[in-house]
């Protein structure tokens, strides 16, 4: 899936205008170009700036931060994270089926203790964070049909049972 550049501003907090800009001055990234001449983005670049911009937050200048994501192999995610991201990258071009499509390989892979403590609720908790309203509507609806149906699970009424509470008004 090729991604346009709005999404990608979106989903790594890089402003369109900035990845113009590195373009420009340091030839990185180098989307490809469709018959419109918009530009278009993989999966790897959109990784690849990710790295720079988690280097400029640790200090580096963008040159530097360029110049060691083309340099420095990348290193292998864990799964999860791999997951998270495929999952964040479906829900900003609203691909429901995509996201879906995640979270079915997660619950695939991971037990149902994992699945909630380090896939659906860090999920959860970094929506408002990274998604407009109506994305974090899409996500938020795919993660708690997930968890019912983990509740809803055979079984699943066989362990301790818990009481959860909200301050008023939640």
């Amino acid at each position: 899936m090729k991604l346009r550049i709005r999404t990608i501003a979106r989903l790594t907090g890089i402003r369109e205008a900035t990845l113009r800009a590195w373009e420009r001055r340091y030839g990185f990234p180098s989307p490809a170009r469709g018959e419109n001449n918009y530009r278009t983005y993989s999966r790897d670049e959109v990784e690849a700036i990710r790295r720079v911009a988690q280097l400029i937050e640790e200090g580096f200048s963008a040159s530097e931060a360029i110049e060691q994501v083309r340099t420095v192999p990348v290193w292998p995610v864990s799964v999860t994270e791999h997951l998270r991201e495929r999952f964040w990258s479906a829900v900003a071009v609203l691909d429901t089926e995509g996201a879906d499509t995640v979270l079915t390989e997660a619950q695939r892979v991971m037990t149902p203790v994992a699945l909630c403590d380090t896939f659906l609720l860090p999920l959860l908790r970094q929506m408002a964070d990274r998604l407009d309203v109506a994305r974090e509507h899409l996500a938020s609806a795919l993660v708690r049909q997930r968890l019912r149906a983990l509740t809803q699970a055979p079984g699943a009424g066989t362990g301790p049972r818990v009481v959860l509470a909200c301050p008023s008004g939640e």
